[in-house]
């Protein structure tokens, strides 16, 4: 599996281009444990932190001679220098935006650019309000989980089914806030006395020492609340990520910040065709799960309040009101999936070489 969110997102989108029939390949950077991270043609040719290398992936390309060259440009590559050797040559180049920085490199590369996507409403407003480029808005995919009967799951997992199990899902990291669901989880109970607090995800393979004595403060909660508590731990498996999830009554996204953070999220987008009660924080961040199929939660919830609010959620994750927005967030997963993202980009495609 590959280790980051925009190479996942890389992966996924490929291999749903290669489906629809197109010949498409990854042109990548010198990977730390792996020259081919993926499962997808995929050819390392530059590192990210030396400019000079650039001159590689420009020759890769003359030689692989595309129809069309979409970067997917996020917060690391932008404090790179060498991307412009590309973007200079004379062929079409689309950039997905999965960060919108609004500063000169941004604007300089995003010149440079043909066609620009982004995920969401608030990165097409940055990007024409405080750049001057126009986007076209092409949702983040979606993966087809493989779903297993909630009790079912739980015992797979030696989980009492009676159990009500709320998650959070991804790399754990201060950002996103897991442990404000660890420090409510006391007053979770009052509301909630079946609670059961799962953290999917773990240290990341490349993370620094710093996350890691925050992944540390989970680890020694598992032990001291170990009938209360569990951190499976980093996965590559993605059926045994599946089946966690299946195992889930409630998944909760509480990033923290506010709303300067202008990018979508991909760890949601793993989770919403589980057909669980997913809540996430209410920020930009997360602005395409509306009221309608997620809980959005308030900002005036504090780390006081958030277990009350979360607990009482949690005891009705079946009820008629989270059922209506888990079905409506099923919809939602189904209508942004890998395969109909891939050919909303391919149509943009076509458009764009039509018009030459």
């Amino acid at each position: 599996a590959c280790k980051c969110g925009i190479a996942e997102y890389t992966r996924y989108l490929t291999s749903a281009l290669i489906d629809l029939g197109h010949d498409v390949k990854i042109f990548g950077e010198k990977n730390a444990n792996s020259d081919a991270p993926c499962d997808v043609p995929y050819q390392v040719c530059y590192q990210r932190q030396n400019p000079q290398s650039y001159i590689n992936l420009v020759n890769a390309l003359n030689e692989f001679n595309p129809d069309i060259v979409h970067l997917q440009y996020e917060w690391n590559l932008h404090h790179t220098d060498g991307l412009f050797l590309e973007l200079a040559k004379p062929r079409p180049h689309f950039t997905t935006w999965h960060n919108v920085i609004p500063d000169d490199k941004s604007a300089f590369y995003g010149k440079l650019s043909d066609r620009h996507i982004v995920h969401n409403q608030p990165c097409s407003q940055m990007l024409q309000s405080r750049l001057g480029i126009a986007s076209k808005i092409i949702p983040h995919g979606t993966r087809k989980n493989v779903v297993t009967p909630t009790d079912e799951a739980k015992r797979k997992l030696g989980i009492d089914p009676n159990r009500k199990v709320i998650s959070v899902y991804g790399f754990i990291v201060p950002r996103k806030g897991f442990h404000t669901i660890l420090t409510s989880l006391g007053k979770m109970k009052q509301y909630c006395p079946e609670a059961y607090f799962m953290v999917i995800g773990g240290h990341h393979p490349d993370g620094a020492q710093f996350t890691a004595n925050y992944v540390d403060l989970f680890n020694r909660a598992e032990e001291q609340y170990s009938d209360d508590v569990r951190v499976t731990g980093f996965m590559t498996d993605e059926s045994l990520v599946d089946l966690h999830l299946s195992a889930s009554d409630m998944i909760v996204f509480p990033h923290l910040g506010n709303d300067n953070i202008i990018s979508a999220s991909g760890s949601v987008r793993r989770v919403i065709d589980s057909g669980k009660l997913v809540a996430v924080a209410d920020i930009l961040f997360y602005s395409e799960f509306t009221g309608d199929m997620a809980v959005r939660i308030p900002k005036t919830e504090s780390h006081i309040t958030m277990g009350r609010f979360l607990g009482r959620w949690l005891a009705k994750s079946d009820g008629n009101e989270a059922m209506k927005l888990r079905d409506n967030l099923k919809i939602y997963a189904e209508d942004t999936s890998w395969s109909k993202v891939a050919r909303s980009h391919v149509d943009y495609f076509l458009q764009f070489l039509s018009s030459r």
